[in-house]
């Protein structure tokens, strides 16, 4: 009598009684199954570190709407002194409350006037409610949020923060 196909290598040679010159037999369709959900995981989250691209002639690759975003937006930057600017216009420091007052008002005016332009010349655009953030690396995370919070509540919707590539190695 044969071992039923279920039982382990263990099961087979020992409870069931293989003899020696018998031909072991394993079932791998459980192992293959993980292998293949492992090999999924991986090609999923696979990052290269270098990214070349070269395409074919005749290929006509898709444009990315990131830089569009940042073109007609308004620029809020901060220095590591905290003084304010938006566009190049010194407005005050974040850690005054009279500065931060005004940056709300200033924002508020801003973001009116790109939305007259905007609206007059494609009514279809969205992208004066887009801002861009330029803060130098050693502003705190806090004094981000009080920006963002005076932005929101001039109108502002759509946040990018700008940033420079590291130097390839």
């Amino acid at each position: 009598m044969r071992a039923p196909y279920y039982y382990s290598i263990f099961q087979k040679k020992y409870k069931h009684g293989m003899k020696k010159g018998d031909d072991a037999f394993l079932n791998l369709t459980s192992l293959m199954d993980v292998l293949m959900i492992l090999l999924f995981f991986l090609l999923m989250s696979y990052n290269p570190t270098e990214l070349e691209i070269s395409p074919l002639d005749g290929i006509v690759m898709p444009q990315s709407d990131s830089l569009d975003m940042g073109a007609g937006a308004t620029v809020v930057q901060v220095n590591t002194t905290l003084d304010i600017f938006i566009e190049k216009d010194r407005i005050g420091n974040l850690g005054n409350e009279e500065d931060m007052a005004l940056l709300s008002k200033r924002l508020a005016e801003v973001f009116a006037i790109n939305k007259e332009k905007l609206l007059r010349k494609d009514p279809k655009k969205t992208s004066y409610k887009n801002i861009n953030f330029i803060l130098d690396g050693k502003v705190a995370y806090e004094n981000l949020e009080k920006i963002m919070t005076a932005s929101a509540q001039s109108g502002f919707e759509n946040y990018k923060f700008m940033v420079v590539a590291r130097k390839k190695k």
